[in-house]
């Protein structure tokens, strides 16, 4: 899913297949306003006239999701399930929840929420008790703390853990992609009694992706350098 802000005048395009996230506003219509919980690279803009097929009122507040091409209007949590704020260890974690049977944990990646998950999860309910939590520090999920310990991926899968047996589910299987499958590694890896199965998508263990970052490939992914100083470096840079 990518997902960014735009002006009223025009909606960001990106070459990505996936869905992307639009919210207008009149404030700045002249620049792109780029929204923490989703994918942020666009490479050109169309006028939402062309997009939607009638004119935009300036000034209207709305949320848009764009599906292979398709404009289509989209709330702000995953088509039939609920949304709730549950409290696990003093920290509020946001999550969609929905369907019955076995349960599945679905971990979104950098930079998105659960809303990742939102063209497969309700399809994934007709056969699941699935649970789509924003992952902590990101969308309307608390952090578990100030520095970057509170993204250590051991403790957001303990966190996590702790979030499924507050709603009912003392073992489960858990699906993660990107920076949700390396907590998802280590929710598998520190507790092989809770976790059923694992899915990982596009991401392979740190180490091998740190051997493999030379090169063409480095040069692609500059940013996990940057990330990797230590703090507060890359955060006021």
């Amino acid at each position: 899913m990518a997902e960014c802000s735009a002006d009223p005048a025009g909606i960001s395009h990106t070459n990505a297949s996936h869905a992307r996230y639009i919210s207008t506003t009149a404030a700045r219509p002249s620049r792109l306003r780029l929204r923490a919980h989703g994918i942020f690279a666009t490479d050109s803009r169309f006028q939402a006239t062309q997009a939607l097929g009638a004119p935009w009122e300036m000034g209207t507040p709305g949320v848009l999701s764009v599906v292979d091409d398709r404009v289509v209007a989209m709330t702000q949590s995953i088509p039939g399930l609920e949304t709730r704020t549950v409290p696990v260890g003093g920290h509020e974690t946001a999550c969609d929840v929905g369907g019955a049977g076995s349960p599945v944990l679905l971990l979104h990646g950098f930079p998105q929420t659960r809303l990742t998950w939102r063209t497969v999860a309700p399809r994934l309910a007709e056969r699941f008790a699935v649970v789509c939590p924003d992952l902590p520090g990101y969308g309307d999920s608390d952090r578990l703390g100030d520095g970057p310990e509170g993204f250590d991926k051991s403790l957001i899968a303990d966190h996590l853990v702790a979030l499924m047996k507050s709603l009912g589910h003392d073992r489960f299987a858990v699906v993660g992609h990107d920076r949700g499958a390396l907590v998802a590694f280590r929710a598998a890896l520190n507790r092989p009694d809770v976790v059923t199965h694992l899915g990982v998508l596009d991401v392979i263990p740190t180490v091998d992706n740190w051997a493999a970052l030379g090169g063409p490939a480095g040069v692609f992914a500059f940013h996990l350098y940057l990330l990797a100083q230590p703090s507060d470096l890359p955060e006021r840079l």
